[in-house]
């Protein structure tokens, strides 16, 4: 805070010494040097009103650091690729055989550990349980969205 304080009067006495010698010297009029000493009063006087703001700036500039680190990350699957089987209807058993899986950016949380599932063709199943369980994770997986750590899903 004091720095942005002597920021603020340094601009003062310099604009003022300046303005003072020009107005001698008869190169600007009293009314140029004012207008040009309040543009530098005003201008100084809204950088000391930004400073507090600057550790905002701060924070955020952290924060979109990791956010794009997220989007910048490159995916294990090519999902425009065109590689590869594409049936037009798909009918079959799905099975999840000891499935284990953790988000890319987050190895240290473990959200699904030794996922065994089978689901026939045309049963409906429902997949229910508490926040932060895995339910999401295991329609992704099944969309391929995500390969698994361990494990297989056919």
């Amino acid at each position: 805070m004091g720095a942005a304080f002597l920021l603020i009067y340094a601009s003062y006495a310099l604009a003022f010494w300046y303005g003072t010698s020009l107005v001698l010297s008869r190169e600007y009029s009293i009314g140029q040097v004012l207008t040009v000493f309040f543009s530098v009063l005003i201008g100084a006087f809204s950088i000391g009103q930004a400073s507090p703001n600057i550790e905002a700036f701060a924070n955020a500039r952290g924060a979109a650091y990791e956010v794009f680190k997220i989007i910048d990350n490159k995916p294990s699957i090519n999902s425009y690729s065109n590689a590869g089987h594409k049936p037009d209807n798909i009918k079959g058993n799905l099975e999840f055989r000891n499935v284990h899986f953790h988000y890319p950016s987050r190895n240290e949380v473990k959200i699904l550990k030794g996922l065994n599932l089978k689901v026939g063709s045309g049963q409906t199943v429902a997949l229910v349980g508490n926040s932060g369980c895995g339910k999401s994770t295991t329609v992704q997986l099944m969309q391929r969205l995500y390969d698994p750590t361990e494990g297989m899903v056919r």
